[in-house]
């Protein structure tokens, strides 16, 4: 028997410090999915030793999760512990690491449902050789996902890597992608034809590898400029690896970036590995063309020659000469334009995404 939707309360841990900030994309869509719930409470881990403020919006409580002060999972403990009481409660982990090994240890502690997401692609082998907190991470994950009551991934290619392990108690929910293609005002880029990436300037987006393979393309195209905008611990790294006379340009990181995918050609995805990746498709919404590596939603949502030019992770030499097929077939940027617009079009709305989690909640409710 399903639990009626308004006595649901769920409870979920997670990184996501933009949930924080009022009006991010992320914050705007839980506000959304708490609407019918009992309650909707987001703990965001934070390396601090004194807990913020709760924010609170409608349904949608956001709670801080100090990791560095040593009460901190007990308060945990006994705020589940009481939701327990009041009602039906499931509690969820925005990842299935260190959230979810703390979720999965409540969990059992409290004896309650719970349920493991999977934003990422751990089984990718680019994944598998980064760092060491990378390998501990998947250690983590392949002890957690064969035990879960329930995974939710958000590509089939993640979910496919989980079946190939045994694991098959998994539903597929994509993240919803938030297409505002609403005008603004234009971004004023030096370049007639423009290039355009943004993201998180960290190793496993590989814009490095972005730089380099327009660096060496950049000659057979006069009139064209690669623009970055974001941020992250790669910084100024990146920005070392540009040459006087490289076309390429850095915009600090802005929560709209609507107005740079309105002023761009064409956009790049370089990461060696995504969960989904939704910038492409916000960016297909906006009148981009999409050239990206085959991570994330790549063959599901956006196919190679269809709707993007889709290049292996990691190969600098595919990257450059897909940047420059589609910079010099106009007929080929068109149409790619145009399909992928129209995929845009098609992807489901907030309500259906919501409906689609709400009922994945309520069966893990029934399964427990």
């Amino acid at each position: 028997m399903e639990t009626d939707t308004g006595e649901i309360n769920v409870i979920s841990l997670g990184t996501d410090r933009l949930l924080w900030q009022p009006g991010s994309k992320i914050r705007r869509r839980l506000e959304v999915i708490a609407e019918p719930l009992g309650s909707y409470s987001v703990f965001v881990m934070s390396k601090a030793f004194k807990t913020k403020p709760m924010a609170r919006v409608g349904k949608l409580k956001i709670r801080d999760f100090p990791v560095l002060s040593p009460f901190t999972f007990f308060s945990f403990l006994a705020f589940v512990a009481r939701a327990k009481v009041r009602g039906p409660v499931i509690l969820t982990a925005q990842d299935p690491f260190f959230c979810g090994f703390l979720v999965a240890l409540a969990a059992h502690i409290c004896h309650m449902p719970y349920e493991l997401q999977l934003h990422t692609d751990p089984y990718s082998p680019m994944f598998q050789t980064g760092t060491v907190r990378r390998k501990l991470e998947l250690a983590i994950a392949n002890f957690l996902l064969p035990r879960a009551p329930i995974v939710r991934v958000v590509s089939k290619r993640v979910e496919e890597a989980l079946y190939a392990r045994g694991i098959s108690h998994t539903y597929h929910l994509p993240v919803y992608t938030e297409l505002d293609a609403r005008p603004r005002d234009s971004k004023d880029f030096e370049y007639e034809f423009t290039f355009l990436s943004v993201g998180r300037f960290e190793s496993e987006k590989k814009f490095d590898l972005l730089i380099s393979a327009f660096q060496e393309a950049q000659e057979e195209m006069p009139n064209a400029g690669l623009v970055l905008e974001g941020d992250g611990s790669q910084a100024a790294f990146l920005r070392s690896l540009v040459k006087p006379n490289d076309r390429i340009q850095f915009y600090p990181w802005e929560m709209d970036v609507v107005p740079y995918y309105q002023s761009a050609d064409v956009y790049v995805l370089s990461s060696m590995f995504e969960g989904y990746a939704m910038a492409p498709l916000e960016a297909a919404a906006n009148g981009c063309a999409v050239v990206m590596t085959d991570v994330g939603m790549a063959g599901e949502v956006l196919k190679h020659e269809e709707s993007a030019l889709v290049v292996p992770p990691g190969d600098k030499e595919a990257l450059k000469n897909a940047m420059l097929r589609i910079y010099k077939d106009n007929e080929l940027r068109s149409k790619l334009k145009e399909n992928a617009k129209a995929v845009t079009q098609n992807l489901a709305s907030l309500s259906q995404v919501r409906e689609a989690q709400i009922q994945a909640w309520q069966k893990v409710l029934a399964l427990h």
